[in-house]
């Protein structure tokens, strides 16, 4: 009887992936199809992930109480939409504010403004996976969150001009050549490493982020933060650079070639795997071995559906340049995956919570990020 109803759920879970993942892959491929390939390679991508962070912030700190008005509204799709603009009018409004500031007004916008727009998205993720939202807590969850936002901007530009070094970048103006940073290392290594940073915080998610939860079990100084923290985000360094070290020196692979086929590829399994199933695959195995398969399957399903995009890619764009210095169909894939899906995956499974199709597949309690 046991057996039977396992599979039962095991049947209804995938149904639901198939339904709802396939769905925003769907709705991510005619979102770049119509948004043209000029906007799309050089506007949307840089758009899209300014609105990542306060996308993050709405869903996973203010989990979408605040506005108390807006959280007031039940009715889809009223409510999603309206949670959908708290967090594009903002993001928008930095979009504005890094293309001038940090940009240069310099359109469309280079390879080196995405880089600090990216490690926003980075640094919000830092901020709410490694340190829990700390030092902000004590401020409360509305508070709270435009506090990250507006950290995860300023520490970027910190991390920017520090580790980015742009010397030896070419063919830009000479306006942008006064503001560019001179850092410590050589630029598409270093988001390249953010990223799988990034990739590693979400590996260790899986996990429940064991050993370091098992700290917690005792009311003692490891457990707090920031200590637990830096525990977290040491060892996510350190791993970090050991996986970029191998990939890019051991077996010596470009690093924006890494960087499509493994971080964003895993990111974005990750992503559309646990957010269309509400974090409820493989509920029943023990840790660690239910975080470990997770990894692979995300990895497994991350590399498929990046074939899936590069297939795509060369039906409506044609050959597309790849390689340096310009990286054109590296970063078209890291686009189609990252710019275009994953706000989509956060929009359409919590903003909109599955509608219009959430009467197909009933789903309960969808995670947050968090």
């Amino acid at each position: 009887m046991e057996r039977t109803m396992a599979a039962a759920a095991g049947g209804r879970l995938l149904g639901q992936f198939l339904l709802h993942g396939l769905w925003l892959v769907f709705l991510s491929l005619c979102g770049i199809f119509l948004l043209g390939a000029e906007f799309y390679q050089n506007w949307f991508g840089f758009i899209a992930i300014s609105c990542i962070p306060a996308l993050v912030i709405i869903n996973a700190v203010w989990e979408f109480r605040y506005p108390d008005r807006l959280a007031g509204v039940r009715t889809q799709p009223w409510r999603g939409l309206g949670f959908t603009l708290l967090a594009v009018l903002p993001g928008l409004l930095l979009a504005y504010l890094s293309f001038n500031l940090v940009g240069a007004a310099i359109a469309p916008p280079a390879p080196f403004l995405m880089m600090f727009i990216i490690l926003s998205v980075v640094v919000v993720m830092w901020q709410l996976l490694v340190f829990e939202g700390w030092p902000f807590v004590r401020l409360g969850r509305y508070l709270q969150g435009w506090a990250m936002l507006a950290t995860a901007y300023l520490l970027a530009y910190c991390l920017y001009a520090v580790f980015f070094d742009f010397s030896l970048l070419t063919g830009l103006p000479a306006s942008w050549y006064a503001l560019a940073p001179r850092g410590l290392f050589e630029p598409w290594s270093a988001i390249v490493y953010a990223i799988t940073t990034l990739a590693v915080l979400f590996a260790l998610q899986l996990l429940e982020f064991r050993p370091f939860s098992l700290l917690k079990a005792r009311p003692w100084w490891p457990a707090r933060q920031p200590v637990y923290g830096l525990l977290v985000g040491g060892f996510t360094l350190l791993l970090s650079l050991l996986i970029f070290w191998l990939a890019t020196g051991y077996f010596a692979l470009d690093p924006v070639v890494f960087m499509v086929g493994g971080p964003v590829s895993f990111l974005f399994g990750l992503f559309l795997l646990q957010d269309t199933t509400a974090n409820r695959v493989l509920v029943a195995m023990a840790q660690p071995a239910r975080g470990l398969l997770l990894i692979v399957i995300s990895m497994l399903l991350g590399v498929l559906l990046c074939r899936v995009y590069g297939w795509f890619m060369l039906s409506i764009a044609g050959q597309i340049a790849s390689g340096p210095p310009g990286y054109s169909a590296e970063l078209w894939l890291a686009n189609a995956m990252l710019s275009m899906t994953f706000p989509l995956i956060l929009i359409y499974c919590h903003f909109f919570s599955f509608w219009p199709l959430a009467g197909l597949y009933s789903v309960r309690g969808a995670g947050n990020l968090s």
